[in-house]
């Protein structure tokens, strides 16, 4: 029997195919062989095989991913216990204890679980886009879904059956309703307009071979997601099903397994994201897929998951937030469309002033940074992912304001700044070309004169914000010359306290001459990041000892 599963375009049902996919390659015993192309994949059974233990082998090993989705309370990890299994050989989601003071003690003494409650209970992984009584009819339902699969491929379809809606086959007797619990892509959304395949508050029917689809893609936790007021699920898009596979199994091996025995927290399943954010959480994703942790090196070191043709097929991630309580509510989904550039942003550089560190910018900065106005971090990530200089510029003196501020809640290591100035160098130079890299050499030059000597002068950074043409660029120069020379003219020989810097006057007038209207916001940008850059490391870095050891430039 040979089985064609062709791309649906439906990135959720696509992660199924490759879920499939990946289940198919571990059957040696019952299939002929497996081949996966960038738009079908294909499998081959014996002819003589017996249906029945082809469904059971596919049912056991779906309800192995299915105990995958439930997890325990952190404190019952703490203790080293689990959930116990229903008399259908899964964990319970429902399952509640209550600890004993002794236990109690136990588990307030690891430090993320001091405000533990005596009360427990299991609860289902956040990537899971259904309630417990979905997971319920699920485990009840899987073996007639498998069944009724393997009779749509080996059976005849009656003449008079209509077409699935979503692929064409003939619809069996056996259909299955379009439920958003099995795709959060499917009909109305609560507070939203109907959406999906028909536009319509309907759930029509499809045939069982899409259906067993979506209970593969559900029943797989290996979708990177973080939970901030709602839950956020990230669904790669591509048209190749080959680049598909190889995300699969990278995030299988490179996100966190929620069900390790040192996760203490289900907030998000991806590495290195402390802010839960979305552009943060992508640039995230790109590092696992960029750089594997090696416990040998206590580090990350790289190692692309994929090659740079394949980098080049994944096209685009879909945002997919889903709130649950006593039901699903699945919110807009947004598209964030990408590039091959972003692998280029995440892989590791050299940073430090004898280059004697290594870094990327998820671990080194984004996880080391944080703000009262978180807003202000996330700018950052998604100017840089947007490829928006104008808005990761205006986000980073939006941070220095905040340092300004009598309750200032910015907090970042001066060790994360110095990569950050060699991480934006780079991007600057090398990714993003803006500017020739003599003409960014000047700007980020003067721009570090005005971050040193002037720090906290928000007025006269709001004036390289404001720029917008060639008269107030030079009016914005002007003045930095003039506060300079003021601060001169007072400075006391040989006191470094009040040590000043000062560009070359070959700089400047490169600078002056480079000031063509499409050249105007690039250098604006380029000057604002390097002065920002430069007076949150002075505002930030605790002692003249650290200024000194880790100096910017």
């Amino acid at each position: 029997m040979n089985v064609f599963l062709e791309r649906t375009g439906n990135p959720w049902m696509d992660w199924g195919i490759v879920a499939m996919h990946h289940f198919l390659v571990q059957q040696e015993e019952y299939v002929l062989q497996v081949n996966l192309t960038d738009s079908y994949v294909h499998f081959e059974l014996p002819a003589d095989l017996d249906s029945e233990d082809f469904i059971s082998v596919m049912e056991q090993y779906l309800r192995a991913q299915m105990a995958r989705l439930v997890l325990p309370d952190l404190a019952l990890k703490a203790l080293g216990m689990s959930v116990p299994k229903r008399s259908d050989g899964l964990p319970d989601p429902r399952y509640t204890c209550r600890l004993s003071k002794e236990q109690l003690t136990l588990v307030r003494e690891k430090p993320r679980l001091k405000k533990t409650q005596p009360n427990l209970k299991a609860s289902l992984s956040r990537n899971y886009v259904g309630l417990k009584g979905d997971f319920d009819t699920l485990a009840a339902e899987l073996e007639n879904a498998i069944r009724a699969f393997w009779q749509q491929q080996t059976e005849k379809p009656s003449a008079k059956a209509m077409p699935c809606p979503l692929c064409g086959r003939a619809l069996w007797p056996l259909s299955f309703k379009m439920l958003q619990n099995r795709n959060p892509l499917f009909n109305k959304h609560q507070n939203l307009r109907p959406r999906g395949y028909f536009g319509s508050a309907e759930n029509p029917t499809m045939c069982p071979t899409c259906n067993l689809l979506n209970i593969f893609s559900v029943c797989h936790n290996y979708l990177p997601y973080f939970t901030d007021k709602s839950t956020c699920i990230l669904v790669p898009g591509t048209n190749s099903l080959q680049v598909l596979s190889k995300v699969f199994q990278a995030q299988k091996i490179r996100l966190k397994d929620m069900a390790g025995a040192d996760v203490y927290s289900y907030t998000t399943n991806i590495d290195l994201l402390r802010n839960q954010a979305p552009y943060q959480a992508l640039l995230a994703v790109y590092t696992a897929l960029m750089n594997r942790y090696a416990p040998a090196e206590k580090g990350y070191v790289q190692d692309p998951a994929l090659g740079q043709e394949e980098q080049r097929g994944l096209s685009c991630w879909y945002l997919i937030r889903v709130s649950k309580g006593q039901h699903v509510t699945v919110g807009a989904v947004n598209t964030v469309f990408v590039s091959t550039r972003l692998f280029e942003l995440v892989r590791s550089l050299d940073y430090g002033r004898n280059s004697d560190r290594r870094g990327n910018i998820s671990e080194t900065f984004f996880a080391r940074v944080s703000s009262g106005k978180e807003q202000s971090v996330e700018c950052l990530a998604q100017g840089l992912v947007e490829e928006d200089w104008s808005v990761f510029s205006r986000a980073l003196f939006g941070l220095l304001k905040e340092t300004r501020r009598p309750r200032n809640s910015v907090r970042m290591a001066p060790w994360s700044l110095v990569f950050f100035d060699h991480f934006c160098d780079f991007v600057l130079k090398e990714v993003d070309k803006v500017l020739s890299s003599e003409l960014i050499d000047d700007l980020k030059t003067v721009g570090k004169v005005i971050g040193y000597n002037f720090p906290g002068d928000i007025g006269l950074f709001s004036n390289l914000n404001n720029i917008y043409d060639a008269e107030t660029f030079s009016k914005a120069l002007r003045e930095v010359l003039f506060k300079l020379q003021k601060k001169a003219a007072t400075n006391k020989k040989g006191d470094k306290e009040t040590e000043i810097r000062v560009p070359g006057e070959g700089r400047i007038e490169n600078i002056l001459r480079n000031l063509q209207e499409q050249n105007i916001q690039p250098m604006k940008d380029v000057l604002l990041i390097f002065a920002s850059l430069q007076a949150l490391y002075r505002l930030t870095a605790k002692s003249k000892a650290e200024k000194e050891s880790t100096e910017i430039g």
